[in-house]
């Protein structure tokens, strides 16, 4: 479409200008073709780096094999090993990407000269996804410096989750930004935090020339080796103190606002009940006990008009919506049933399969909606809540300190990638929480 003006008919035959119908779509196209060729342009480069080197700096070339921090049998691995092999695995005299370029520069392509240029200035870093756009692009942040970029990649914006985060080199190019030497493996933000701290940006970002050449060997070890970690050894087998299956079993039920204080009195005096200091507030809360035995069946907690039953198999869910629909009767009305295989989420978590949450848990309108409004109930006191995992402290105490605004942010992101994973019409917006803490 080269030869198109811009306010010439478009070739489609819609009878409007090209502008304003197909340019954009074509100049797309072109891009990942430009792409595409730029990918290829790289693994020529690298080729022509590592023959280089094995034939003319062979004592550097084996130290580099030596000390590559990404090694392993399995051919996944193949192309990030040959590209941090090298770019960025270091040898007494540099990387083997320093040496070929300082030994071949007045004999390079122009072409390979300003790919190479392109590398030198890029780092390794820790990209978290931001947000996709498939079959196009994806936005990333690295945890490493803070630097945001908008890769252009169909395959990676097509695979890629928002909220997981990648180990890779990001290179700008005459106008393109592409991934390279991306390690087979993501991480969940919160996994990727081990990293951070290892690679010394926890409390404050890295300067991006720190990690630049041989500075980005530690952070693709490091990264190597918590994914080996996340992955190694059987996975456990999850199952509830009475032998059943584990499983994350939500129920949900909705009643007449006028009826909430019968609800709750009912509840209160159901067997196995045991009642909260209060019946009073927004939510109220009880646990229920297995008959004969002081062992927890489940939870349920009522809202302004929607109470929800939690249980952790499938069967403790159908003996506990017994008893409340036993003693609740006509005022109220059961809406549906959510369920997670928390072995199959514990697999996808760990890298071991791919199962999202749209899979696992039943959808539909009615239920889409008991399930944000149950979500919606639950979030609105978390910003007051007291969380071993902030010391003790609540989300808004936190925030005080930079050290505990980082990490609130760190949990608000492993919520967002949590939701990402449920049917769209199910996913809370952890936005809501960010603006009652003041971080939007």
């Amino acid at each position: 479409m080269a030869d198109v003006g811009r306010n010439q008919p478009c070739p489609c035959g819609s009878g409007k200008k090209y502008k304003r119908c197909c340019l954009a779509q074509d100049d797309a196209g072109a891009d990942l073709l430009r792409a595409r060729r730029l990918h290829d342009l790289d693994e020529i480069v690298v080729g022509h780096i590592l023959d280089w080197t094995s034939e003319h700096a062979p004592d550097a070339h084996a130290e580099a094999l030596d000390a590559c921090p990404v090694a392993s049998g399995d051919e996944s691995f193949a192309w990030v090993g040959l590209s941090s092999l090298a770019t960025v695995t270091p040898t007494r005299d540099g990387t083997l990407l320093s040496q070929y370029r300082a030994s071949r520069a007045s004999r390079l392509a122009d072409e390979e000269s300003a790919w190479i240029d392109a590398l030198e200035a890029t780092w390794v870093g820790l990209w978290e996804v931001l947000a996709t756009r498939p079959g196009r692009s994806l936005a990333v942040r690295d945890l490493l410096t803070g630097m945001e970029r908008k890769i252009l990649d169909a395959s990676m914006s097509e695979s890629a989750s928002v909220g997981r985060v990648l180990c890779a080199r990001i290179v700008q190019y005459d106008g393109l930004t592409l991934a390279t030497c991306v390690h087979p493996h993501a991480l969940s933000t919160v996994q990727a935090q081990r990293v951070v701290m290892e690679c010394g940006a926890r409390r404050s970002p890295l300067a991006p020339e720190t990690l630049r050449g041989a500075g980005g060997a530690p952070v693709l070890r490091a990264w190597h080796d918590a994914c080996e970690d996340a992955q190694g050894g059987a996975l456990p087998q999850l199952v509830t103190t009475e032998g059943a299956t584990l499983q994350d079993t939500t129920d949900t039920l909705r009643f007449e606002p006028g009826d909430r204080v019968a609800v709750i009195d009912a509840l209160a005096a159901m067997r196995g009940s045991e009642s909260p200091p209060t019946l009073d507030g927004p939510e109220v809360e009880f646990v229920v006990l297995r008959s004969g035995s002081r062992s927890l069946l489940g939870s349920i907690t009522v809202g302004e008009h929607v109470l929800s039953i939690q249980t952790m198999s499938e069967a403790d869910g159908d003996t506990l919506l017994g008893r409340v629909t036993s003693v609740l009767g006509a005022l109220a009305r059961h809406t549906g049933r959510g369920r997670l295989d928390m072995q199959d989420a514990l697999a996808s978590q760990m890298g071991r399969g791919t199962p999202t949450l749209s899979d696992l848990v039943e959808s539909g309108p009615e239920i889409d909606a008991m399930l944000r409004e149950v979500k919606t109930e639950q979030y609105a006191t978390w910003p007051d809540e007291h969380l071993p995992v902030l010391g003790g402290r609540t989300p808004r105490e936190a925030i005080r300190d930079p050290e505990g605004r980082r990490q609130v942010e760190t949990i608000l992101r492993e919520i967002d990638a949590i939701e990402a994973r449920y049917p769209k019409g199910q996913r809370y917006d952890a936005d809501i929480l960010r603006r009652a803490l003041g971080l939007l």
